[in-house]
């Protein structure tokens, strides 16, 4: 604000700035909204075998409410008024191309085809086993299965034969292994059509060190299947009575167990040592 006069007169003032403080300040308006349905997401085709359930979605924008339709073959779908359409138990008849419509008030969106078909399971066909590994203690081991085939696909997981609960994906993670989870791991790849197994994939799990005894009768028995160690027979003395190995007096023996969890071929082997004879009892 500005002011100027003389003594003894009136003083006027100017209030041009005052003015421009209080000039309104108006925003440029967004524009509005499209008011008619726009799909922002189309349903997506798919090959399902024939007995399996299968979901077809669509995603739109608009002023609500949005209201949808189904159409199947160039025919609305009795009863199919959401956005999701889910076909369970799909049959051979229900192969074909869906759409799907979405209107308001203001107008409508129809969606790009999406093309369902219905296959026949077949047996699935294994095209990649599972691989044998040696790990340490506390590692992590995954093991995974490759098939071909039509599905939909199921696992089964198995250590030694047996089953392994909840162990039902295409890949098996083993976390924090210890030599007790040692073993052959196998999975069945099935569908409604059969199954096929994947050769065994040998997990072997080391000993840092072989609790060898200098005596026979206390020897320590080695946990798991499989597994590999070290040891040496440093300090070991002949005991009276002490077994021979492969018909031959013993000297300096040390001694370790070891019983099979299945039924099958043994197999032992020994590197840097003199003598390695696996004793039966």
């Amino acid at each position: 604000m500005h002011k100027w006069g003389n003594a003894g007169r009136v003083l006027a003032f100017s209030v041009a700035s005052l003015c421009l403080c209080a000039l309104p300040v108006f925003d440029v308006a967004a524009d509005p909204p499209k008011r008619a349905p726009e799909i922002t997401d189309d349903p997506d085709s798919a090959t399902v075998a024939v007995g399996s359930t299968v979901t077809l979605s669509v995603f739109a924008t608009g002023q609500a409410p949005l209201s949808y339709r189904w159409i199947f073959r160039g025919d609305v779908l009795a009863g199919a008024t959401n956005a999701t359409l889910t076909i369970q138990n799909i049959g051979f008849d229900q192969a074909g191309v869906y759409k799907a419509v979405v209107f308001n008030s203001y107008g409508f969106d129809i969606s790009r085809p999406a093309m369902l078909t219905v296959t026949q399971p077949t047996i699935p066909v294994i095209t990649n086993h599972p691989s044998s590994q040696t790990v340490s203690p506390g590692s992590t081991v995954t093991l995974t299965v490759g098939y071909s085939g039509t599905g939909p696909f199921y696992f089964q997981w198995r250590r030694n034969g047996v089953n392994l609960p909840q162990e039902t994906n295409q890949t098996l993670t083993l976390s924090n292994v210890q030599v007790s989870d040692a073993g052959d791991y196998s999975v069945v790849v099935f569908t409604d059509a059969g199954a096929a197994s994947s050769d065994a994939a040998v997990v072997r799990v080391t000993n840092a060190t072989l609790q060898f005894t200098d005596a026979f009768g206390s020897m320590v028995n080695l946990a798991g299947s499989s597994g590999s160690g070290t040891g040496n027979n440093s300090g070991a003395t002949l005991e009276s009575g002490e077994p021979q190995h492969a018909n031959k007096d013993a000297g300096q023996s040390v001694w370790i167990s070891w019983q099979p969890s299945v039924n099958g071929i043994a197999t032992a082997a020994s590197t840097r040592c003199w003598r390695f004879t696996p004793e039966t009892r």
